[in-house]
């Protein structure tokens, strides 16, 4: 998934976010999302991003966890690679990514 920012930033941290198990009637979210990478992209066409960091999303966490990112770049565009889940075979659901960042004024 690419996400168009409404400025180019300096990106500091993301979050990533699913639903409570504890909301879940089965009681499993299997289909959270586990490994992935985020890359800061300069365009739409950008094949070799920045990459910001490999992460993982642990579902004995928080429902929202947020994930330091080091990197001096500055991004109009960011990219987040989902790469598993924690198990289910059909499809892995993402209840919401957000990017945080400092606006680099010229």
């Amino acid at each position: 998934m690419v996400v168009q920012l409404s400025a180019a930033i300096t990106v500091t941290e993301a979050s990533i976010e699913h639903m409570p198990v504890s909301l879940d009637p089965s009681g499993n979210i299997d289909n959270a999302p586990r490994d992935f990478t985020i890359w800061g992209l300069q365009g739409e066409e950008d094949v070799n991003g920045v990459l910001l960091g490999n992460f993982t999303y642990s579902t004995s966490g928080p429902p929202l966890q947020s994930l330091p990112v080091y990197n001096d770049g500055i991004f109009p565009l960011v990219e987040l690679q989902i790469h598993s889940n924690h198990g289910d075979s059909l499809f892995t659901c993402l209840y919401r990514f957000r990017v945080h960042g400092r606006q680099q004024h010229h």
